[in-house]
């Protein structure tokens, strides 16, 4: 009985609607925007629910493998070797590259290519960061002048290519594929170093936790709706006190229990997998019941509606 948040509308409803074309056919959204019967829209939301469904099982499916990958191109220090991650597997459906990019992106920090065969031919979709022009990179490459039988007859590299700083897509002959890695290597040592593959964590306000009321958490909403060009403030609390044992969820995600002792409230807070490995963060630090923590974090209302209330967005974490 309320509108979509912003959230809900990017990491809900979005990704049912563009399963349609990452699985089937697009025009059911269409169909499901236009139609006025109640019963038809039912029919398609609950297909494409299906859709989704099945798109996250391929999602996960590839992820593993993918996992395996990175571990290989990691330097003895731990660190990603690569500039720039291209990989590549003809097992991976062409519908999810772009969100295995995205994955990719988020895990290493890097910008990242990710690749399936079909018939002689590799399809991929690309993903970036911030200060790394993807689309002049795939431009430059293309037409990078050189002696390699690989290459077409004048040099270029993709049958066809195209997108924007932050994402792309494109194809070329299977046998190009490490002419590309060849490539992009050459063009992204001298751009990609130092800050832009290490950015620091920038947080927007310092705050104790006695300071996330429900005013301010409904002060903060008014500031959304939040995204690219809006980003949501990140918040930081620093001295928080682990009151049990750091809980792992299905192995990847983790749920802290944190106070500043004597002064209330307790919160949850909830790590989600995206962009580190909780699980060798926890083993570094030492995690346990009694440690004590500086934390980055968002602000979210908690979703379950038996348990009111406000929790913790983790985004990273560090010794006090």
């Amino acid at each position: 009985n309320r509108s979509p948040t912003a959230t809900e509308v990017g990491f809900r409803l979005a990704p049912r609607i563009n399963a349609a074309g990452r699985m089937d056919i697009a025009s059911d959204v269409v169909e499901l925007f236009l139609t006025k019967e109640l019963s038809r829209a039912a029919e398609l939301a609950g297909k494409l629910n299906r859709l989704n469904d099945d798109r996250r099982a391929t999602e996960a499916k590839a992820l593993e493998s993918i996992e395996q990958q990175l571990e290989n191109l990691r330097g003895l220090d731990g660190a990603f070797l690569p500039e720039c991650i291209i990989l590549d597997d003809p097992a991976w459906h062409r519908g999810v590259l772009g969100i295995l990019a995205s994955r990719v992106v988020d895990r290493t920090g890097r910008p990242a290519l990710v690749l399936t065969h079909e018939d002689g031919q590799a399809h991929g979709s690309g993903r970036s960061i911030e200060g790394f022009h993807l689309l002049d990179a795939l431009t430059a490459v293309h037409a990078m002048q050189e002696q390699n039988g690989d290459a077409g007859d004048d040099g270029s590299l993709f049958t066809r290519f195209g997108g924007h700083a932050h994402a792309v897509g494109f194809s070329l002959p299977s046998e190009r594929v490490e002419l590309l890695r060849a490539r992009m290597q050459s063009y992204g040592i001298p751009l990609l170093h130092g800050p832009m593959l290490t950015p620091p964590l920038d947080c927007n306000l310092e705050v104790s936790l006695s300071e996330l009321t429900q005013d301010f958490f409904d002060w903060l909403q008014r500031c959304g709706p939040f995204g690219v060009g809006n980003r949501e403030p990140l918040l930081m609390t620093r001295s928080v006190t682990l009151t049990a044992p750091v809980r792992f969820i299905k192995e990847r995600h983790i749920c802290l229990q944190i106070e500043v002792p004597g002064q209330p409230p307790r919160f949850s807070a909830l790590g989600w997998s995206r962009g580190i490995d909780w699980r060798v963060r926890c083993a570094e630090l030492n995690l346990q019941k009694g440690s004590l923590v500086d934390i980055a974090y968002r602000l979210r209302a908690k979703t379950n509606p038996q348990f009111p209330g406000l929790e913790l967005e983790l985004v990273d974490l560090h010794t006090a």
